[in-house]
């Protein structure tokens, strides 16, 4: 149920423009592992999901997913962005 979340069209979106901004091998080693990191983060915060929304609370986690949507809402904007940048009838 979750996976459409992790390796959904955002997600895939945002991996692929992020190494396309890569230069070197470094910066492309540097975007896969944090990509790794986030899996790792993810997989561990599924495991422990009902000790969390213990922890949290329900207005925790109401926090937690509203500053998620400004964060999705930013990157979105940002995708929008350099689209128009790289538009060839805009240059």
């Amino acid at each position: 149920m979750a996976f459409p979340l992790v390796a959904g069209p955002g997600a895939l979106c945002a991996a692929v423009l992020l190494m396309g901004r890569t230069a070197e091998w470094s910066e492309g080693a540097g975007v896969i592992s944090m990509i790794v990191v986030c899996l790792a983060l993810t997989y561990a915060a599924m495991r422990a999901a009902e000790r969390l929304v213990t922890v949290l609370g329900a207005t925790g986690a109401d926090v937690v997913r509203r500053i998620s949507g400004v964060l999705l809402s930013g990157l979105a904007i940002q995708f929008i962005f350099d689209g128009l940048e790289s538009a060839p009838f805009l240059a």
